[in-house]
This record gives structure tokens, sequence and C-alpha cells, in this order.
């Protein structure tokens, strides 16, 4: 399985992770980094290696398109999705409340998903794991695993709305990506 993706497919997966699972995200981007204090409704419009472009419903209606420039433009597909959750992520303030969801993932791989994604996520941050168990300690969130003989126990946590829809979204996308040859159902049920 290959993690190489192209600008194009990174942009239009992260569009779509934004305007679908953090659309109040989005909008207090437009807030606060858009110039946009009065913004009603915002949704991502496009992305790019140099930044993100917005359109923001303020008062009455109206109507603006903004632009917000990464930092520098991006080196590869991984450094523009580090850029924009930068964004995300300056916005983002944690409010003391833990969140926790979980999923069961019916597979008889569930072994093998579990060491395919802790030996993926600990080139990037610490992860802890064996044939049987596995945590993963994101900077937005904690991510445990637990394989059993019919199916992949997960359960994720974290301390704000952002971080926990980020969390449940990067552990799940990594497992429907690792699965190629096996259509899995990753259904998250919130304790």
């Amino acid at each position: 399985m290959g993690d190489e993706l192209t600008f194009e497919q990174a942009a239009h997966s992260l569009t779509d992770y934004l305007n679908d699972e953090l659309p109040r995200t989005v909008l207090e981007v437009s807030r606060k980094l858009g110039d946009a204090p009065d913004a009603q409704s915002a949704k991502v419009l496009g992305i790019d290696p140099s930044g993100v472009d917005l359109s923001i419903t303020g008062e009455n209606e109206l109507v603006k398109f903004v632009r917000i420039d990464f930092p520098h433009p991006a080196a590869d597909p991984n450094d523009m999705r580090g850029m924009l959750m930068g964004l995300v992520d300056s916005v983002d303030e944690a409010d003391g409340v833990a969140r926790v969801a979980t999923a069961r993932v019916e597979t008889p791989r569930a072994s093998r998903y579990l060491r395919a994604l802790c030996n993926h996520f600990d080139r990037k941050v610490q992860a802890d794991y064996d044939d049987n168990e596995g945590h993963i300690h994101f900077p937005f969130g904690e991510c445990e695993l637990r394989a059993e003989a019919d199916a992949l126990l997960i359960t994720v946590s974290a301390d704000s709305e952002v971080r926990m829809a980020r969390t449940r979204h990067v552990v799940a996308d990594h497992l429907l990506r690792f699965a190629q040859k096996e259509t899995l159902q990753v259904d998250w049920v919130t304790v």
C-alpha cells in the first residue's frame, strides 16, 4: 500500500474532511484568520500548496471569498496537510471535556491491521504495540487498539470536538487505506 498522495488527491480529501467533519472549525478559521468576525457560515472551496480558499457568508447573506496563505509553499502533500492542520490547531482550544468514541471493526485480520497502524504511526508519533494491543499517542488525541479473533476494537479520546473528529478521521482513514483487499466498516459510537 503506498502512502504517497498527489497534491490534488490530498487537497480533495482535506477539502471534503474540513467541510464534512469540521464545519464549525472552518467557520472559526474564517472568523479569526480570514478577517471575517461576523461570518455566519464558511466553506473550503479549494486547497493548493500555497494556501486555502474560503467562501464566507456574513451578515445580510453577503458572500466574500478569502484566501489564507500558508507560511511558505508546501514541499509535498504531507507538508500541505501539516500546514493546513496548523491553521485548524491555531483556532482549536481544548475545553477540558474528555471525549471518547469506540468502534468495533469486523475482520479476521485484526492483529495485522493493529500492527500496520501502529508501525505506520510510530514513524511520526509514539506508538506502543504488540500483536494484540496498541496505543498511539497523537498530539491531538489518543488511540487504543485491541485485536480479537474476529474484530479490531478501537477506542479514541481527545479534549475538544475538533481533536476528536481529527483523531477518528486519521485512524479510520488509515485503516481503510491499509485494508485495500477487504471492505471494512468503521462506525464510531460516542461513549
